[in-house]
C-alpha cells in the first residue's frame, strides 16, 4: 500500500476534490481511503491498496510518498 500525499491551499479544496474524484471514477473506483488535515493550506493523503495507480495519482495531482 501507498500513502500520496497533496498540499493544495484553501481555495483550491473543493476544485481539488471534484477533480480527484473524476480521476477515480475514471480509474474504475479503485479503493482508497482518504484524510484531509490543515494548518493553513490542506493535506490530503489518499491511500491505495495498488501501487501502480498510487504512482498515476501522484503524477495527476502533483503530490509525493508520505507516511
Amino acid at each position: 500500500m501507498q500513502i500520496i500525499e497533496v498540499r493544495i491551499n484553501q481555495a483550491d479544496f473543493g476544485k481539488t476534490l471534484v477533480e480527484m474524484e473524476r480521476w477515480l471514477v475514471y480509474k474504475n473506483r479503485p479503493l482508497v481511503k482518504m484524510k484531509t488535515e490543515s494548518n493553513g493550506d490542506i493535506s490530503i493523503k489518499v491511500e491505495f491498496e495498488d501501487n501502480y495507480l498510487a504512482d498515476q495519482f501522484r503524477h495527476a495531482f502533483r503530490g509525493f510518498y508520505a507516511g
